[in-house]
């Protein structure tokens, strides 16, 4: 599995980053520091995930995922966002908008291998489903 993530914060890199690690040795991360570093990656790797943060110098996580869902290159690229905005308005916005799913920071590394195993590649594409953890909320929940 190739993830992508997009976070301008070392110290939250280093976090997945290690992570990721220790759970799948296999597993290839990409690191892009800003929002436009982030689209150019998506489109040169297409990754099997992206991890998106909202807040970034450059631009927002939610126009980066506007950007990346108008571009038919990276369109069917699953996004889950993880910030430290934890407002239901906020969560409920982005889910709407195409993040298949939002984790809320500080991370809780149960939550984010949750997520990591609810993501299956079958020879059909990418199938996702969800467990009942209220930190991974998908649209329409």
């Amino acid at each position: 599995m190739t993830l992508l993530y997009i976070e301008d914060n070392p110290a939250n890199v280093e976090v997945v980053a290690r992570f990721l690690t220790r759970r799948d040795e296999h597993a290839r991360l990409l690191i892009a520091t800003s929002g436009a570093e982030g689209l150019a990656a998506a489109n040169q790797h297409r990754p099997d995930l992206i991890l998106l943060d909202l807040h970034m110098n450059d631009m927002t996580g939610e126009q980066v995922l506007r950007k990346m869902l108008a571009d038919p290159a990276t369109a069917n690229i699953p996004v889950a966002v993880l910030s430290a905005d934890a407002s239901p308005r906020v969560i409920r916005r982005l889910l709407t908008s195409g993040a298949r799913a939002y984790l809320t920071k500080p991370l809780d590394l149960g939550h984010l291998g949750e997520l990591l195993d609810s993501y299956q590649t079958s020879g059909d594409g990418a199938a996702w489903r969800f467990g009942g953890r209220s930190a991974i909320r998908k649209a329409g929940s």
